[in-house]
């Protein structure tokens, strides 16, 4: 996978992580709709980065549609 489609994915997922007992952690809940934040990224790399995906890694749009689906998927379940 190019790093411009994987750049935007692991920045949104970066939204999982959290410091527990003075060390890092990702806590990624089981029910999370991991086909709708790839979805996304299809999305974004076929529209916004017209097929281009080392564009997706540098267009700031790309970055805030995948943030934004987890801070709904965190909305919809009051996680977060």
């Amino acid at each position: 996978m190019p790093d411009g489609i994987v750049f935007p994915i692991l920045s949104a997922i970066s939204c999982f992580v959290r410091q527990v007992n003075g060390r890092w952690a990702i806590d990624v809940p089981k029910s999370f709709p991991w086909e709708a934040l790839f979805q996304q990224a299809y999305i974004q790399e076929t529209t916004t980065t017209a097929n281009n995906p080392q564009t997706m890694g540098k267009d700031v749009d790309c970055y805030i549609s995948l943030h934004g689906l987890i801070e709904m998927y965190f909305a919809a379940t009051k996680k977060g």
